[in-house]
């Protein structure tokens, strides 16, 4: 499939247009209904939240004269953590080195983090903080999944929320509305 998106479509848009195109050269039919499953809540923790609430206003400057590093490995920290260069003004930066991960959030709110942290616990978190400001914050964390029998211990995501961020995740169940295909062809018709 050969397909263009028309200028300045929005996201929205682009998601209609994709979900046309499923139903039309692929014949998908699909339902949604509500299922329990388990789920977490993003919460404030016991000794309260350790967030920088973002200035109003961006950092001025002009991101296109940043000059990233060369291409190879980033510094580390002494818990062999790589180190985001600070001077770089993009507001999301992701750097790992094995199984330790990096991840620079600026300007983001709450619901976008617990967005961002259902992509790591494989089950949807629903922010649940009451905490309505964008936040600029820096989170660090081992990568269950890379580590390997040898390397050392440090915070998984869970307790990273925790001591950086002054965060946790309680378990629950709750009903989720999810998505079923009904059908849908392996080949999609001719253009």
């Amino acid at each position: 499939i050969s397909a263009k998106i028309p200028a300045g479509a929005t996201e929205e848009q682009f998601r209609l247009m994709l979900q046309d195109l499923l139903i039309e050269r692929f014949k998908l039919t699909f339902h949604r209904e509500k299922k329990e499953m388990p789920t977490y809540d993003l919460v404030v923790a016991k000794n309260g939240p350790k967030l920088k609430e973002s200035p109003e206003a961006p950092p001025s400057g002009d991101p296109s004269a940043y000059k990233p590093p060369p291409p190879g490995p980033l510094k580390k920290d002494k818990d062999g953590f790589p180190i985001i260069p600070p001077e770089d003004p993009r507001p999301m930066m992701f750097a790992m080195e094995g199984p330790r991960c990096v991840q620079r959030f600026g300007r983001r709110s709450m619901e976008q983090l617990a967005g961002y942290v259902a992509t790591l616990v494989d089950r949807p978190v629903e922010d649940a903080t009451g905490l309505k400001g964008k936040y600029d914050f820096t989170l660090k964390w081992m990568n269950d999944r890379l580590r390997g029998p040898d390397d050392d211990s440090g915070p998984n995501i869970f307790e990273s929320l925790q001591t950086q961020l002054g965060l946790k995740l309680e378990p629950k169940k709750a009903m989720i509305d999810i998505l079923v295909v009904d059908h849908i062809e392996k080949t999609p018709t001719e253009n």
